[in-house]
């Protein structure tokens, strides 16, 4: 038994001597960086909720790296819940303030390279099919992320989607409702429990199967809220993008392409510039430079997250250009884009759309001074007459 137990132990012995050479040797610099590389704390993040609310800072657009209590406090106007500093850094997005529910941001992904954090930021916006409530709104996303050590700034990349709630086109049922343009009811609704093969009057949803032909000018849109002959939206590149806020679609070469709506304003550096009105100087993340380690003359642009409230004959202009209160224009229509075939007048003191003569109303086209207030029948009516609301057939 112990003879055959020795060849063992011998190669034990080996294995050993071989062992300790590896690590005397070169081999012994290998594993010192790779016990490195294994106590490195990889980057982890999550997001979370202040109890306090983040209110304050989400009024305006904003996407911030917080990596100080202080830093934290000033954004917010009080103490981080909880966050430890010397393992930790805070990413903030805001989307700003919206008219209405429905919209929620989120961040999708962090990275990081060198000392500098890459993020992405996503804005979910509700689709014209979806049920919101109407209230002000600022969605916006906190989130902590440990084994960021070193980081000194971060670079938000952004991207949007918008969120669908169409459940299909309704039709049928008691009312006996038609489908738009060439489309045919004949799709059973799954969220209902009307089953068609033995019930009455179900509600159904149209479905457009058809393959047509369009006049010049006018290509067909077979889904089933339309099925029917449209404006070719290649007239206008830009009918067909949504540009995310603080850009406008642009279309001078026939190519559309989302542009900023206007340059940002420079404030702080050398010469210590001020922002118009009541404006806050923001530091710029991209220029290298950080205030909070000691940078001086820091270059930035300006924000206008005040609320404020002017006096009577005044309005509040909240962009970064202004920030202060300022006489209405006397043309209530200066700000107000129509649509085509439309133009903007004045009525009791409020502007409204009316049509110039060409404003295409289904298969009508509205007179001079009316409006379309049934595009599925091609019913105009001045823009205080009567509107039905109901589905009309091709």
């Amino acid at each position: 038994m112990l003879d055959t137990m020795r060849p063992t132990r011998a190669v034990s012995a080996m294995s050993a001597l071989l062992i300790a050479a590896c690590m005397n040797g070169s081999g012994g610099a290998d594993v010192a960086v790779n016990d490195e590389a294994l106590r490195k704390p990889r980057l982890k993040w999550v997001t979370f909720e202040d109890p306090n609310g983040t209110e304050q800072a989400g009024i305006a657009p904003a996407a911030r790296l917080i990596r100080s209590e202080k830093a934290y406090e000033r954004l917010f106007g009080h103490g981080s819940p909880g966050i430890d500093w010397d393992e930790e850094v805070v990413l903030f997005y805001s989307a700003g303030q919206k008219n209405t529910g429905g919209y929620r941001a989120e961040i999708t992904a962090v990275d990081k390279r060198g000392q500098q954090l890459r993020v992405t930021t996503n804005l979910v916006t509700p689709g014209p099919d979806c049920v919101v409530t109407q209230a002000l709104t600022t969605p916006s996303v906190l989130a902590r992320v440990q084994g960021a050590d070193r980081v000194r700034k971060a670079r938000f990349e952004h991207t949007e989607e918008v969120e669908s709630c169409d459940v299909g086109t309704p039709c049928g049922g008691i009312a006996g409702v038609a489908c738009p343009g060439s489309g045919q009811c004949d799709e059973d609704d799954p969220s209902d429990d009307c089953d068609p093969a033995v019930g009455a009057d179900c509600p159904m949803l149209c479905s457009c199967r058809v393959i047509a032909l369009c006049i010049d000018g006018l290509v067909f849109d077979d889904s089933p809220a339309v099925c029917a002959c449209v404006p070719d939206p290649s007239a206008d590149p830009c009918a067909a993008v949504r540009c995310k806020e603080g850009t406008h679609c642009e279309a001078p070469d026939g190519t559309a392409a989302c542009v900023p709506d206007e340059p940002s304003v420079f404030c702080g550096g050398i010469a210590g510039i001020e922002c118009p009105g009541i404006g806050l100087c923001e530091d710029s993340p991209d220029d290298g430079c950080d205030p909070e380690q000691g940078g001086a003359d820091c270059g930035g642009y300006c924000s206008c997250t005040a609320l404020a409230k002017c006096r009577d004959g005044y309005i509040f202009d909240r962009s970064p250009q202004v920030c202060s209160c300022v006489k209405p224009t006397e043309d209530p229509c200066a700000l107000v884009d129509c649509r085509s075939g439309a133009i903007c007048t004045v009525r009791d003191g409020e502007p409204i759309c009316v049509s110039d003569g060409s404003w295409e109303c289904g298969p009508s086209v509205c007179a001079a001074g009316q409006v379309c207030c049934n595009e599925s029948c091609g019913t105009c009516t001045p823009p205080d007459g009567v509107c039905t609301q109901q589905a009309c057939n091709p």
